[in-house]
């Protein structure tokens, strides 16, 4: 940790995103439980800037400043299907690109990065950061990393309070099918024990996630999907979120595969929610798809705060009890609630 509350007074710093690492491929990897990094800036690593290899239970990410990461900025590592790091949380950070990502092929393809990619970790919490610049040319390998990742049998997660900027997915909960969960014993009737989801439970509340005009090319656009993805992730909960996407991503929220317990409500948005071919359909209510630039107080540096003057009132959305605080903690009160991540006052 650095010695003074601020993030950019002790700086690690790498030889460059695509300069011979030597010695130094990564910024941090550790396996040891209950970590602290705080009050740093970490530059310019080849790989990843911060890896968790799977003992590192509930590691704590604090008041850093990632920039320019190779590969992933925050990995966490499995031990197989359903077993990695548990309890961690990112929180008041920066993960940045101060130019876009890498375009050299680090070994997963290029254009190969997340903010945070987490496989199989219980119960982390990501809150109250700013993405940006997660947005990988058109000739990459890899064209759609999600932001914020958890998938490989992860659950419980809960991401909050973030602000994405011109990111090419925002948030992925799950991202692919898995084995259906074998039938019940006939003699014993135990059921399955395995969750049989890329993804299990969670929530993504109060986020605000913004593009600007014209960020995707149109060739881009025409593979687009959604900003926050629940792809096989059973019981989650998505509510209260601002999408901006400024006719970038055809959705603002989508659902896809096992959507069983899935519930989507009181978003803001400019583009509607869309379930993909669901197997168990998901239930979407109450969301408001009337979002447009000169409703927030800027737009164009993410700031989806909702100006005095925004006419959104939706009165039928009904107060949530998981989320009664909003972006700021402010509290909603009454018996209705402002869609988005800011309760209008």
């Amino acid at each position: 940790r650095g010695e003074k509350n601020d993030c950019t007074s002790t700086s690690l710093l790498g030889p460059g995103m695509e300069a011979p690492y030597g010695a130094t491929p990564h910024g941090i990897w550790s396996d040891a439980a209950h970590l602290t990094i705080a009050n740093l800036t970490l530059q310019d690593v080849y790989y990843h800037t911060i890896q968790f290899a799977p003992k590192a239970d509930e590691p704590l990410v604090y008041h850093v400043k990632l920039i320019d990461s190779g590969e992933q900025f925050i990995k966490s590592s499995p031990s197989t299907y359903g077993q990695g790091v548990n309890r961690g949380r990112v929180a008041y950070s920066i993960l940045a690109y101060t130019n876009g990502p890498s375009t050299a092929d680090h070994g997963g393809g290029s254009g190969y990065t997340n903010g945070v990619d987490v496989h199989a970790g219980r119960d982390w919490i990501v809150e109250n950061n700013i993405f940006y610049g997660f947005h990988t040319p058109d000739d990459s390998d890899n064209l759609w990393n999600p932001a914020v990742l958890f998938w490989n049998g992860a659950s419980g997660t809960i991401t909050r309070n973030n602000r994405f900027i011109d990111v090419d997915r925002a948030i992925a909960y799950g991202l692919t099918k898995r084995p259906s969960p074998p039938k019940a014993d006939s003699k014993t009737h135990t059921p399955p024990h395995h969750l049989y989801a890329d993804h299990a439970g969670g929530q993504i509340v109060n986020n605000m996630i913004s593009l600007h005009p014209g960020l995707f090319s149109s060739h881009r656009r025409q593979n687009a999907d959604a900003s926050i993805l629940v792809w096989n992730s059973p019981n989650t909960k998505v509510m209260h979120n601002t999408i901006l996407n400024n006719s970038n991503h055809y959705y603002s929220i989508e659902t896809r595969f096992n959507s069983s317990g899935v519930v989507i409500k009181n978003n803001l948005s400019d583009v509607t929610v869309h379930a993909r071919r669901p197997e168990t359909a998901p239930l979407i209510q109450f969301n408001l798809y009337r979002a447009y630039p000169t409703l927030f107080v800027a737009a164009n540096i993410g700031d989806l705060h909702l100006k005095p003057t925004a006419n959104i009132r939706y009165e039928t959305a009904p107060l949530l009890p998981e989320v009664l605080e909003d972006f700021d903690g402010d509290l909603r009160t009454g018996k209705t609630a402002t869609p988005g991540a800011d309760e209008l006052r």
